[in-house]
């Protein structure tokens, strides 16, 4: 069966490159090897692999406060109750709105 293809308009592709190769999916072959790869990125989030989350932040700046606040917030539990997979997860919203963040101040 023959694999149906995706067609869509993106209107800020290069920051829908660059999200995915924060998140790791890049190309590995030809002149783009390196950039962000937007179908191994659709195809994570589809699996279940990535969480796709939306946000209601109007700055950049209040991003970075909070993605701060859950790093302290993941130390902490790290800490006190040796919650490991907890941590990390705060970690990693953390990176993704400090990247968010990073994307939205070029708007």
């Amino acid at each position: 069966m023959k694999t149906p293809n995706l067609s869509v308009h993106l209107n800020n592709l290069s920051a829908v490159r660059e999200t995915a190769r924060r998140l790791g999916f890049t190309l590995s072959r030809g002149h783009r090897a390196g950039d962000g790869s937007i179908q191994q990125m659709l195809e994570a989030i589809a699996a279940g692999e990535v969480l796709v989350l939306c946000h209601v932040y109007d700055w950049p700046e209040d991003m970075r406060r909070d993605a701060a606040y859950l790093r302290g917030l993941a130390a902490r539990i790290e800490r006190d109750d040796n919650a490991l997979a907890a941590a990390e997860t705060l970690r990693g919203l953390a990176a993704a709105m400090e990247a968010a963040a990073d994307l939205k101040s070029f708007e």
